[in-house]
């Protein structure tokens, strides 16, 4: 007997082979894309990772690094400084507004600092002071805090000395270079000569409205010595050495022409000169003279003038014991 369910035994049986083989392939591609699925996905989170490490090692020292402002070499009351270790130089003088522990305000040039103390002058009266730390406000104290000790006390208190000498003094216009010169020695401070000139518009307004204000007199009380001397003009036909003999004596020495002339006689620099004809205010002219004072090599080098002596007059009449008005 012929076996009829053999052939279709054989073809089920292939039929699921068919299958089986469909299955297993289709579970392989699935594994092979899982596994590149994974794959990628590991490499983007290791990129990722990358990139945020580096981010953040960039970032961390920006949020480390602080900028520091330095303050002014010369700030003003009330400005915030934080304490720093280590002082910082400073040069002396400088100025600065002080205000002290009352709010009350003062405008000075600082020369020295030690320790709980401060040496100052005051710019408007060339005033010097010796002030405590502990009586300026809480800003000022803490900014001297961060200075370095300096500058030079034996100044300021040579300043103090010689205010304590003038205190109460009035200066006058001494009319006799002797006189002048042992005022301006016993008190130490300068002699300031000044020529002008009789029938003379400028030397009448010079005279008006500089020497003769109140606001000169002030500062001379404080700052000078003053000698004042009126001569004639010389003419055409007129020699220095002919007009007005005896002050023509007093004035050759200093180079004194037929111009307005202001002689500084400092008390440790030779003579120097000053034009002054050109003054627009006191103001002006004390602003000179103190730049003078201050560095009296910027003045003008004296060249006297030789002018033939009497025999009469030929001791004592000029320069220290010399006849030095009319």
């Amino acid at each position: 007997m012929t076996n009829l369910s053999s052939p279709l035994h054989d073809l089920v049986t292939l039929g699921g082979n068919i299958d089986s083989y469909k299955q297993n392939s289709l579970r392989m591609n699935l594994m092979t894309t899982f596994k590149a699925g994974t794959v990628t996905l590991l490499v983007f989170l290791t990129t990722l990772l990358s990139v945020g490490c580096k981010d953040i090692n960039e970032v961390k020292p920006q949020q480390e690094t602080a900028t520091i402002t330095e303050p002014s070499s010369h700030p003003r009351s009330g400005t915030e400084l934080s304490p720093k270790p280590g002082l910082p130089e400073t040069t002396f003088p400088f100025d600065r507004m002080l205000e002290d522990s009352q709010g009350r305000k003062i405008d000075a040039t600082v020369l020295a600092k030690s320790g709980g103390e401060i040496g100052i002058v005051k710019p408007s009266s060339s005033t010097a002071f010796m002030i405590p730390i502990s009586r300026l406000s809480e800003a000022d104290q803490s900014w001297f805090s961060t200075i370095e000790d300096g500058g030079n006390f034996a100044e300021v208190q040579e300043l103090i000395t010689r205010q304590d000498k003038l205190k109460g003094r009035i200066a006058t216009w001494n009319t006799q270079l002797y006189n002048a010169e042992k005022e301006a020695e016993r008190l130490g401070i300068p002699l300031l000569a000044i020529f002008v000139f009789n029938d003379d518009q400028k030397s009448s307004s010079l005279e008006r409205n500089v020497l003769y204000t109140k606001a000169f007199r002030d500062w001379a009380n404080r700052n000078a010595a003053l000698f004042l001397m009126r001569l004639d003009k010389t003419t055409d036909t007129q020699s220095a050495s002919l007009s007005n003999d005896d002050n023509r004596e007093v004035a050759s020495p200093f180079g004194v022409h037929d111009d307005i002339t202001f002689v500084l006689i400092p008390t440790d620099h030779p003579p120097v000169g000053l034009k002054s004809d050109s003054f627009r205010s006191v103001t002006e002219a004390i602003a000179a003279i103190e730049s003078l004072i201050a560095n009296p090599s910027a003045g003008a080098a004296i060249s006297p003038i030789a002018i033939p002596r009497k025999a009469s007059r030929s001791k004592g009449k000029s320069g220290k014991g010399g006849k030095g008005g009319k």
